[in-house]
């Protein structure tokens, strides 16, 4: 319906990546002159919507949201107004396989930037001891009992998994981890323990069944990690 003041702007809101339909999203147009006017329609099944669009000089904006999807705000030119507006938003997650075909899937130790971590200085890896110092004899290194600690170290960290496919690379946001090790030396109480990454490797792989209509999908992601670290005890400074 067109009249003096406004137009019907008929749109489309899709998965930036499958280019399915997304049901049921929030599409909210701002028009700000001098007072901030809004108005809101949800799209259907089909993705589609149609929203009251004022014939102004200011250029509008509309706001998209839609559950498990990033929120996009993007300018409606005059153009757009009198046509088909087409709003792609970005999933928070992407099943790989809309990527096609995987090459290739990598992982990295980050910080909590998603920034690569330095093994001179483990930045970004934290440990931290979760319990008491357990005392122990034990012949782990001689034939003769020795005296020694059972100490559980909780170790957490952040990786980010890389994937090439026949259509680019998807990187993910830091995910983050945490294992619980215990390291056996000799620390009794009132020294300090130092850590210290020697190497590191990781490693992630991704699992996939088909659906009712034999199409893959993802299931499941698992990642190894594998850290080397180097543990120095020190004294307390008095």
């Amino acid at each position: 319906m067109t009249n003096e003041k406004s137009i019907d702007l008929h749109g489309l809101v899709k998965d930036i990546f499958t280019n399915q339909p997304i049901s049921n999203a929030k599409v909210e147009l701002f028009v700000s002159d001098r007072v901030l006017t809004s108005f809101i329609a949800y799209t259907n099944e089909q993705g589609y919507f149609i929203i009251e669009s004022p014939l102004s000089d200011v250029t509008p904006t509309i706001t998209v949201t839609a559950s498990d999807y990033e929120t996009i705000t993007v300018e409606i030119s005059r153009s757009d107004r009198l046509g088909n507006v087409e709003l792609g938003l970005h999933p928070l997650f992407i099943d790989p396989y809309h990527l096609g075909h995987i090459y290739d899937v990598e992982c990295y130790l980050t910080n909590k930037q998603g920034e690569l971590v330095d093994l001179r200085t483990a930045s970004g890896i934290t440990f931290l001891e979760i319990g008491p110092r357990i005392p122990i004899y034990s012949r782990l290194y001689t034939d003769i009992p020795s005296l020694i600690h059972k100490i559980p170290v909780l170790i957490k960290g952040y990786v980010v998994i890389k994937v090439q496919s026949e259509r680019g690379s998807f990187t993910t946001p830091p995910i983050s981890f945490q294992k619980i090790e215990t390291f056996m030396l000799y620390a009794p109480e009132g020294t300090l323990l130092d850590f210290q990454l020697h190497a590191a490797n990781c490693e992630a792989s991704i699992q996939c069944e088909p659906d009712e209509y034999g199409i893959s999908r993802f299931q499941e992601l698992t990642v190894s990690i594998d850290l080397h670290e180097h543990i120095s005890v020190t004294a307390k400074e008095e």
